[in-house]
């Protein structure tokens, strides 16, 4: 069974998440939707997607519907 553990990612992982939320931090106040965060970030929206929840887990950003 594939487990998702958002606490023990690898390094690769860990800077990705950084860099989305240098991404993030620099568009603050304006808020993103993924495709615009992803286009930023130069990944494809699922990754983007993928890292918004690990995101969202420890608690660094919300989503807001639109």
């Amino acid at each position: 069974m594939i487990k998702n553990n958002y606490n023990s990612m690898s390094m690769a992982s860990e800077t990705l998440v950084q860099a989305l939320l240098d991404v993030l931090k620099g568009a603050y106040p304006q808020t993103l939707m993924i495709k615009e965060l992803a286009q930023k970030a130069e990944i494809s929206p699922n990754t983007a997607g993928k890292y918004v929840d690990v995101l969202v887990a420890r608690g660094f950003v919300t989503i807001r519907p639109y």
